[in-house]
């Protein structure tokens, strides 16, 4: 696909916790304004000229030519180890990308 091809897609992140959805981006290094969630709204996330926009309840609304929808999941995915492992106090070490060492 030439670079400057942007394609849109959506993302099932419909059930998903907002503010683990919020840390896995900001870890990522997407750029996301907290003012709208608070109102329920949802909110807009960018990297780049990559755009991903979230209301609660719905599919995400990805704009990119450089991430894909899997990999905006893998990040959500990744996160919740990370918060779950915090919230149990187990030490977690991150192996690969994307794949994690738990001990208790």
């Amino acid at each position: 696909m030439p670079c400057d091809t942007v394609t849109e897609s959506t993302v099932d992140l419909a059930n998903v916790d907002a503010q683990t959805l919020l840390d896995a981006l900001r870890a990522a290094g997407w750029k996301v304004p907290s003012e709208r969630l608070n109102a329920g709204e949802g909110f807009i996330a960018e990297r780049g000229i990559d755009r991903l926009t979230w209301r609660p309840g719905q599919p995400a609304e990805l704009r990119s030519n450089t991430t894909t929808p899997a990999s905006i999941a893998r990040l959500y995915s990744a996160q919740v180890v990370r918060s779950t492992a915090k919230r149990n106090g187990w030490r977690l070490t991150e192996t690969a990308p994307g794949q994690f060492l738990v001990q208790r």
